[in-house]
């Protein structure tokens, strides 16, 4: 029997309300020439039940031992893949029936294409799809544009990664085996962002492609649990992976990262030039604080040591002074800004002890007036008074 010419590696935790609709978009590709892994990571709730009700000879099931991050690198790994060509989904979001098909005949006819994308959809629990003018959270705000990117060099792929992070949508990728063996695998040691590091690491030896159809329906789910939601401890978890995954682009020459950073030619020499200086003054002038603290920690790192400091200082005209003027000037650690703050508080805590002052003695001066036996003496006048005010209101 041969292989089949896509391996699908659908991943599944604690979704049994969606995973039969995922199963179910796979099983009704317009491409029928697939295996379907369903990779199960230790499932609590009735997910397995409903994966093992299924009886194509297509499913190959597979259970982890323990639920941790790096299932698709142990279903790789356990040698069980059997097409050169794998793709890859959740058990949570949703396939058009045409997304192999169109997936497939792309990269048949673009050899030098590592992995082929699509756009997505962004829909609801319910599978409706979420439109920009309605009353959105910043969760689905930010995946509505994303994702929706024009297609790029390699060069510039790596430039929108440093500048703004990820725009490629996991659960749509089909990309070649090779990949993997070339590459390397997911790093489990990230929890945001694993697939945005191998995209990074995946651009700096191939070629991707984004198809311009929406063939993925990426579901949004309610109080922010899909892992992706960015939820305050997420957005912080997400900052810091940046920041390490960043120290990819330290493997590259100085030609490509002329290439990558156009914006910086003036910086980069490439006769002599000390490539991680000129990584490190595109990072600082990048506007991501992650890539602005990667930046200045590069260059830090690069000025300590007295022989790269040399060549910095001969080739790029860059010495210490310089250094300490960037390093005042990037407040990395936020003291001024925490100090402007308490400056603020003691002015702000002064007006309002000016004003509680102001208000008890005003509040002493009603006192006064009011029980003055004037007062006392002219209040039936003041009372006629407002009679005949508010008479007027009926003529």
């Amino acid at each position: 029997m041969s292989a089949p010419k896509i391996s699908v590696i659908l991943t599944s935790y604690n979704h049994e309300g969606y995973i039969r609709e995922a199963i179910e978009s796979v099983l009704n590709q317009a491409f029928t020439d697939f295996e379907l892994i369903i990779a199960d990571d230790c499932s609590t709730d009735n997910s397995l039940d409903v994966i093992n009700s299924y009886k194509d000879n297509r499913i190959k099931i597979y259970k982890s031992e323990s639920n941790e991050r790096g299932i698709i690198n142990k279903v790789i790994l356990a040698g069980i893949v059997k097409s050169d060509l794998i793709a890859i989904h959740h058990s949570d979001d949703v396939w058009e029936r045409e997304k192999l098909e169109k997936q497939y005949s792309f990269l048949q006819n673009h050899p030098d294409i590592g992995a082929v994308f699509t756009k997505i959809k962004i829909v609801d629990e319910a599978g409706k799809e979420i439109s920009d003018n309605e009353n959105l959270d910043s969760t689905s705000k930010a995946y509505l544009n994303i994702f929706d990117v024009e297609n790029r060099t390699k060069e510039a792929w790596l430039n929108h990664f440093f500048y703004y992070g990820n725009c490629l949508c996991h659960p749509s990728v089909l990309l070649r085996k090779e990949c993997y063996q070339q590459v390397g695998f997911y790093n489990t040691y990230y929890k945001q962002l694993a697939d945005f590091d191998f995209w990074v690491r995946l651009s700096q030896q191939y070629k991707i492609h984004v198809l311009n159809e929406k063939y993925v329906c990426f579901r949004m789910r309610n109080n922010n649990e899909k892992i992706s939601s960015q939820t305050p401890k997420a957005l912080a978890q997400l900052q810091f992976e940046f920041f390490q995954i960043l120290g990819n682009y330290r493997k590259i020459g100085i030609e490509q990262l002329i290439e990558i950073f156009p914006e910086e030619k003036d910086n980069i020499i490439i006769d002599g030039s000390v490539p991680e200086y000129c990584l490190a003054k595109a990072a600082i002038n990048a506007e991501n604080p992650s890539a602005k603290a990667f930046g200045t920690i590069l260059l830090a790192e690069l000025m300590r040591k007295e022989e790269t400091r040399e060549i910095i200082s001969k080739i790029h005209n860059f010495n210490l002074n310089d250094f300490h003027k960037i390093i005042g000037s990037m407040d990395l650690f936020k003291t001024v800004t925490i100090s402007t703050l308490e400056h603020k508080i003691s002015e702000l805590s002064k007006n309002i002890d000016a004003i509680n002052e102001e208000k008890t003695l005003l509040v002493g001066n009603i006192s006064t007036i009011t029980q003055s036996k004037s007062w006392k003496i002219t209040a039936l006048l003041r009372s006629l008074d407002n009679y005949f005010n508010n008479s007027r209101k009926f003529f």
